[in-house]
């Protein structure tokens, strides 16, 4: 089942495929950033989704994620998605299922790097290529 969820089975259009990678690129970026400033311009106004929580304010969203990062066991935490192996498919109202392959890298505090692969993070994009839905699926049940 894990690997169907990183088969393409639309047709791609280039255009869309250049706006949603520039998409996942920021929005992983300014994760990896804990930047405020990154992850408000890559997130729709109302996130219908955000693993479990439900229809929520990008603002409110973002200070989650950034409340997430600063109660972190770790330093810091590396998300590297690889933008090159995600696969979308447009839907009839013009939104787009994204899924992408993406490793962690986590920073302990003292200084040890543990890195963990196999995670698919599956995001919803509106029609401005912002993204409303956002969840993963773990590679392991333990898995941070």
């Amino acid at each position: 089942k894990r690997l169907n969820m990183l088969e393409q089975s639309a047709p791609i259009d280039e255009y869309d495929l250049e706006r949603i990678k520039e998409t996942v690129d920021g929005f992983f970026s300014g994760l990896s950033n804990v930047s405020h400033t990154e992850l408000s311009k890559y997130l729709s106004p109302i996130v219908s989704r955000f693993n479990n929580t439900t229809n929520i304010p990008n603002e409110k969203m973002v200070g989650q994620l950034l409340l997430l990062a600063s109660k972190s066991d770790s330093k810091s935490i590396l998300f590297e998605p690889e933008i090159t192996k995600l696969i979308y498919e447009k839907q009839e109202n013009d939104t787009y299922n994204v899924n992408v392959p993406t490793q962690k890298s986590f920073v302990k505090n003292d200084g040890a790097t543990e890195l963990i692969k196999g995670y698919i993070i599956h995001l919803k994009l509106d029609p401005n290529y912002r993204i409303y839905s956002f969840y993963e699926t773990k590679p392991f049940s333990s898995a941070p």
